[in-house]
């Protein structure tokens, strides 16, 4: 098992209700064989002046599962994407 952290930038588009907004998101996650399992984090940091409210704080729970697949070449390990 792998722990990873994910950090990126996010952007939510403007609505009726809301600016657009644009901040961080940080995802720290466990990767195993065949999923993984982490938590999604979007923190607002930026947003349009305007009467609207910006997008707030976002947390989710992630579950993924996965199909190692060897694109190229050859290993001998049981498997291949570890």
């Amino acid at each position: 098992m792998r722990y990873r952290l994910e950090l990126g930038v996010m952007h939510e588009t403007e609505s009726r209700t809301h600016v657009a907004t644009t901040g961080l998101h940080v995802a720290p996650y466990f990767s195993f064989i065949y999923g993984s399992v982490g938590l999604r984090l979007g923190i607002p940091l930026s947003a349009a002046e305007d009467h609207r409210p910006r997008y707030g704080f976002e947390g989710a729970v992630v579950l993924s599962l996965k199909l190692p697949v060897l694109l190229g070449g050859r290993t001998v390990a049981r498997f291949p994407h570890l």
